[in-house]
């Protein structure tokens, strides 16, 4: 089985559902029309804003982000982005909270 393609980091974008809050672990959170997700497995993180509106992308709906979004960081989903991860705005990552500190 081979790796999903990862779109180097000139390529993607992605578009937010609003009030849907963050995808699940792992999956696309794009939604198509009529309410079905995406649900291909995510490679990046999006984070729609400062008020820390997030979701996952897939390849293809992270290069459409890019394309067609505004957004206030995009980076490889990693297990800190899905574990109540902290996002660094000046370095465009999540790092893990400290232990005792989950919401």
């Amino acid at each position: 089985m081979n790796a999903p393609e990862r779109p180097d980091e000139s390529e993607v974008f992605v578009q937010l559902v609003q009030g849907l809050g963050p995808a699940p672990a792992g999956v696309c959170s794009r939604m198509y029309a009529g309410g079905t997700p995406c649900g291909a497995a995510a490679v990046w993180h999006v984070i729609w804003d400062h008020d820390l509106n997030n979701g996952a992308l897939c390849p293809r709906h992270g290069r459409l982000t890019r394309r067609r979004h505004v957004y206030a960081g995009m980076h490889p989903y990693a297990p800190a982005c899905a574990n109540h991860g902290l996002w660094q705005p000046e370095q465009d990552h999540c790092t893990p909270q400290p232990e005792g500190e989950h919401p």
